[in-house]
């Protein structure tokens, strides 16, 4: 992609008759036609394409505005599918000193407590060690179901799974 201040073209010129107008950079044609001298005449052009006549226009990027979701149709040429792909990649060395980033030093942390009600219903702090803890004969007695029963209120019958779990 090249600058602004060095995209060269004729202004003036006509196609049809073979006449030579003027040869000026995109920076000096802004200066002189509009009045506007770039800021960043080292930026490249965007390449954009006028009308049914399909002339290139080399335009600076700092006086063209983007509307939202706008995409180019215009598949990329193979020069612009590297740079976007060797600028979207990163390589093992930028990888490897990400990830070193990450890493922090490392830290103890403190044994978990186990917090449960027991028979006297108080609370019963149980402190962990090595991954495990004693809970037997800390929880509700709870009484045997002799019977039980499951009301189905649907108006449709009901299916073989739930047959099968009341069974």
């Amino acid at each position: 992609m090249r600058q602004s201040s060095e995209i060269k073209f004729n202004v003036g010129s006509d196609d049809e008759r073979g006449t030579l107008g003027e040869e000026m950079t995109v920076a000096d044609y802004f200066a002189k036609k509009y009045k506007r001298t770039l800021k960043y005449p080292d930026l490249p052009c965007i390449n954009g394409m006028a009308g049914s006549r399909n002339q290139a226009n080399s335009l600076p990027m700092e006086i063209v505005k983007l509307v939202e979701w706008q995409r180019c149709f215009r598949p990329l040429d193979s020069v612009q599918r590297k740079l976007v792909t060797t600028m979207s990649s990163a390589g093992p060395n930028a990888r490897y000193q990400q990830i070193m980033g990450y890493v922090h030093d490392p830290r103890i942390l403190p044994a978990p407590e186990v917090i449960y009600r027991a028979q006297q219903q108080e609370d019963v702090v149980e402190h962990v060690s090595i991954g495990k803890w004693a809970i037997r004969d800390h929880f509700y007695t709870v009484p045997d179901i002799q019977k039980w029963a499951v009301l189905y209120f649907a108006d449709e019958k009901p299916n073989e799974v739930v047959i099968n779990v009341l069974n």
